[in-house]
């Protein structure tokens, strides 16, 4: 049966030590993994390392609060690097789904048949389309590379999910990942995070990386940190690797343009999590006409009702996970998670 275990992280690190609230909330769950479908393949070389590619992402998506139109790969391979649309010159918001440099397993074999690949396609319904990034069977640079290994022993399946709302979510699949330092960069321990508003030139931006064990992580954020200092001070995954299954999932504190949180309007959700009923009042919004919508986490609409007063939805049969829920008029639209368990 599937385990679902989700845990909000308050990050109280940085409105304590920095005063300010921080820009996305964490969760961490599990929920099967499954490799994309209908997808198009990055056209790489054999053998590539460090690929600057840019993603044909369908739609402009909020990142540490900017609107980013164009999402590449770049530095050292395991990031997605996005570019803010009205500053093109500014600095970049960098999306780390490991903080370990990634590379081609055809440096250590040559079988056209065993060689990695990124591939991306796009799920859902606008505006709840998520942009799908998976990296199938890489390898480790330390490993191929640096060392001139003779196999590559170490390897891994992961996706990157970049949905229109701007939530982020790491999907881990797969691995043999069995060497924990010799997967890890520049000497320092591995892991996942964001780092926004990147200025290479003194490597300082804002941090926010998964601490710990990878599958019961503390997420950790830095304002305005550098880069070495904080990662040096064994920030990052302790000897480990997340299991197959494992999802990181970051959703913005602030939402996009002219969505709102649910709770505004006095609107109640509960219980949540639910594995039975989820009942929504509509508070301010009784006597209006309105849209409810769930979508599950691949930005598939499930449920769909037009309503004036509360709402009871049964999901006993749908499957367990985190899912959005979505209450709109004709001037307004607000949105929450809802947990299924």
């Amino acid at each position: 049966m599937m385990r679902l275990l989700i845990v909000a992280i308050v990050c109280l690190l940085s409105v304590n030590l920095y005063g300010q609230g921080w820009t996305y909330d964490t969760y961490f769950f599990t929920e099967t993994y499954s490799n994309i479908e209908e997808y198009s393949v990055l056209d790489l070389p054999l053998g590539w390392d460090d690929p600057e590619e840019e993603f044909p992402i369908p739609f402009n998506m909020l990142l540490w609060g900017d609107t980013v139109e164009t999402i590449y790969t770049g530095v050292t391979g395991n990031y997605l690097i996005g570019v803010d649309m009205n500053n093109k010159s500014g600095n970049p918001h960098l999306i780390a789904p490991v903080f370990s440099d990634i590379c081609d397993v055809y440096g250590v074999d040559s079988s056209i048949y065993d060689v990695s690949e990124i591939r991306h396609t796009v799920d859902g319904q606008s505006p709840m389309r998520i942009f799908k990034i998976e990296y199938v069977n890489v390898g480790f640079s330390n490993e191929i590379y640096a060392d001139f290994s003779s196999s590559a022993i170490n390897r891994a399946t992961f996706q990157v999910w970049l949905h229109e709302t701007g939530e982020i979510s790491f999907r881990y699949g797969p691995n043999t990942v069995v060497d924990f330092e010799l997967i890890s960069p520049w000497n320092f321990p591995s892991g996942a995070g964001l780092i926004g508003n990147l200025d290479y030139t003194i490597q300082q931006g804002d941090i926010i990386s998964a601490n710990g064990q990878a599958d019961n992580p503390v997420f950790i954020a830095g304002h305005d940190s550098n880069l070495q200092t904080f990662f040096s001070e064994n920030q990052g995954w302790i000897e480990s690797w997340p299991s197959n299954g494992t999802v990181y999932h970051f959703l913005p504190m602030t939402p996009p343009e002219n969505v709102q949180n649910i709770f505004s309007e006095n609107i109640k959700v509960y219980p949540n999590p639910t594995s039975h009923n989820l009942t929504i009042e509509l508070g301010d919004l009784t006597g209006v006409n309105t849209k409810i919508k769930l979508y599950d986490s691949s930005g598939k609409l499930v449920f769909e009702s037009l309503s004036t007063s509360a709402k009871e939805i049964d999901v006993s049969n749908y499957a367990k996970g985190l899912y959005t829920l979505e209450v709109s008029t004709s001037d307004k639209i607000l949105r929450s998670q809802v947990v299924v368990d």
